[in-house]
């Protein structure tokens, strides 16, 4: 399951982060509700889920398939817009002639 879901990650990028774990929750519901703390609702998603995940991939991939489709129609799923420093400086296409002078 692990390697399907990066395969998923490299192709569709970090949206898949959230439907996972969206995904997670939905079908261990039943299990986590009930828990009493953070402690024991840690200690389910990192140990017990690793042991025994108790679902098969297909019926995973394609629940989370659903829940992104979820994510997308209840606008959950949008990143945001770009902060100033991840946007282009200068127009794509254009060069810039390096310069070798040292300062």
């Amino acid at each position: 399951l692990g390697l399907r879901i990066w395969d998923i990650f490299l192709l569709d990028g970090d949206r898949i982060l959230s439907a996972m774990a969206y995904t997670i929750m939905k079908l261990h519901k039943r299990y986590l509700i009930p828990l009493d703390g953070l402690d024991e609702f840690c200690s389910y998603l990192q140990i017990k889920l690793e042991k025994d995940f108790r679902y098969d991939d297909d019926t995973v991939i394609s629940a989370m398939e659903k829940n992104q489709e979820e994510l997308k129609r209840a606008k959950l799923d949008y990143p945001g817009n770009p902060l100033p420093h991840e946007l282009p400086r200068f127009p794509f296409g254009t060069f810039k002639e390096p310069s070798f002078s040292s300062k």
